[in-house]
């Protein structure tokens, strides 16, 4: 009676810690530096702790955004789970201006530019040549194929819109054979999302391709490709006999409230990395087999819809490939 007694109390003053912990110094915003007002703009928002990191303690959060100048938000809330959310946001009504994320005493700020008065590059088929680079506003109005030897830099800052279609498997997409570098950066994020608000793209394919990396790149409002995989839902990000690294990236916003149609990656035979990164709002996480993978930091959070709706399902790694998960969070899920 006494040794349960004892298990009683050291279980309650765990939970009292645990409920009662400081309160988070300071919040970080991030979105892209620019953006167009028809085009939803992911808004990440971390609550952290005096080291500077996320603060895991704060379970459940509401952050609340607003905006100067004459601009109206889609939405004004951000809901952190151990202290990490994001939120697909239309900012429409006016030109540059200030967003504010809110929570208790904190604030913070970032300044967004209107990109209306910058003329799109259109691409589409097979990129010429051995290089090409793409900055501003891109248009891709037809899927696009980067070949064997070539190599696709996305410059940091850029906003790559892809066309898209309402339903089916038909949505634009990027063919990776050689290498594509997309090289945002914190202060100047990549943005690769679909053209029209109320429609989805299809994925992004690495296929036999060589190495590739995206450093501070969000993507969103994609899926509509082929299915694929045990839930026979379309993945974004589609890597094949491929090594595939993300640091700092936000993958998002690829499913409706039924799940459908997106995934956020399933990889063959394969290398993924995903360092720092976010995923929210999808049918599910990365789906791989013959792959090795490696999350470290990395943020899962309201996967929903029927059949599965998972963080992550691994299975039937390579002999010699290995499978490695290391500081993340799973929150949210069917």
């Amino acid at each position: 009676m006494k040794t349960m007694f004892r298990s009683l109390i050291a279980a309650l003053a765990l939970c009292s810690a645990v409920t009662s912990h400081a309160a988070p110094a300071s919040l970080k915003l991030s979105s892209s530096a620019s953006y167009l007002p028809a085009i939803p703009v992911l808004v990440r928002v971390e609550a952290l702790n005096a080291a500077g990191e996320p603060d895991r303690d704060l379970w459940d959060a509401t952050v609340l955004l607003s905006a100067n100048n004459g601009v109206t938000l889609s939405t004004n809330a951000v809901t952190l789970r151990n202290g990490l959310g994001s939120a697909l946001v239309t900012c429409a009504g006016g030109g540059d201006f200030t967003l504010t994320a809110t929570w208790d005493s904190l604030s913070t700020s970032r300044t967004l530019l209107t990109v209306t008065n910058i003329t799109p590059t259109t691409v589409s088929g097979t990129l010429p040549g051995t290089t090409t680079t793409w900055s501003g506003v891109v248009r891709v109005t037809g899927n696009v194929t980067v070949p064997a030897g070539h190599t696709l830099t996305i410059a940091s800052n850029t906003l790559v819109l892809l066309n898209g279609v309402a339903s089916g498997t038909a949505g634009t997409q990027i063919i990776v054979n050689g290498t594509l570098n997309s090289e945002g950066t914190e202060a100047h994020p990549v943005t690769i999302t679909c053209a029209d608000a109320a429609l989805r793209w299809g994925q992004i394919r690495h296929d036999n391709a060589q190495p590739s990396t995206y450093r501070w790149t969000s993507i969103t409002r994609a899926g509509r490709a082929a299915g694929e995989g045990h839930t026979g839902q379309a993945p974004v990000v589609r890597p094949n006999n491929s090594t595939v690294t993300f640091e700092n990236c936000n993958l998002t916003d690829h499913a409706d409230a039924t799940g459908t149609p997106g995934k956020i990656a399933y990889g063959i035979n394969a290398n993924m990395t995903f360092r720092h990164c976010l995923f929210s709002r999808a049918r599910m996480g990365p789906e791989v087999q013959g792959t090795a993978v490696l999350l470290t930091n990395t943020w899962v959070i309201d996967m929903r819809g029927p059949d599965d709706a998972d963080g992550i399902y691994l299975h039937d790694q390579q002999v010699g490939q290995e499978i490695k998960l290391s500081g993340c969070v799973f929150a949210g899920g069917d």
